[in-house]
Parts: C-alpha cells; sequence; structure tokens
C-alpha cells in the first residue's frame, strides 16, 4: 500500500530520481523531453481535424481541443500501461 507520509518525507528523492528518468528516457531525441508534451499534442491536433472539422461531431458546448485532449490522455496512460506490462511479460 502506498504510504503517503512517507512519499512526502523522500519527496526530494522520487524528484531527482523522476528527473534522472526523464533525462534518460529524452536524451537521445532531438527535442528533449519537449516530445513528452509534443506527442499528445500532435495527436490532439489530428483527433480534433479529423472528428471535430470533417466529421463535424458534437462536443456540446465544450471546445472541441479540450474534449479530446480530456479523453486522449486517460486513454494514453492507459495504454502506455499495457504496453509496458506486455513488455515486462516477456522478461
Amino acid at each position: 500500500m502506498l504510504n503517503l507520509r512517507d512519499l512526502w518525507i523522500y519527496r526530494e528523492l522520487v524528484f531527482f530520481l523522476t528527473w534522472r528518468d526523464l533525462k534518460v528516457r529524452y536524451r537521445q531525441t532531438a527535442l528533449g523531453a519537449a516530445w513528452a508534451i509534443l506527442v499528445p499534442v500532435v495527436e490532439m491536433v489530428c483527433v480534433t481535424v479529423l472528428f471535430g472539422e470533417i466529421a463535424q461531431l458534437s462536443s456540446e458546448g465544450i471546445p472541441y481541443a479540450i474534449f479530446n485532449f480530456a479523453a486522449l490522455l486517460p486513454w494514453g496512460i492507459f495504454s502506455k500501461g499495457l504496453n509496458d506490462a506486455g513488455a515486462s511479460a516477456g522478461q
């Protein structure tokens, strides 16, 4: 079980370990850590153009880009988790 008190006590360690992992992951990309922001934004723009402009689907008054982004974030987390789980099963 996650102990939030310990997480708060060791918050500096968690921050530096997370920062190190991000630096290692995006070191060899040309855009660096901006790639983590750029990919979801490009996905949002593509889905917004496809479903909002071409298919003319309604978002019931919510700006369509925000409507799509709110759906793409949990989907991206689920997709990444499933992909990582599948990769770990083979090891």
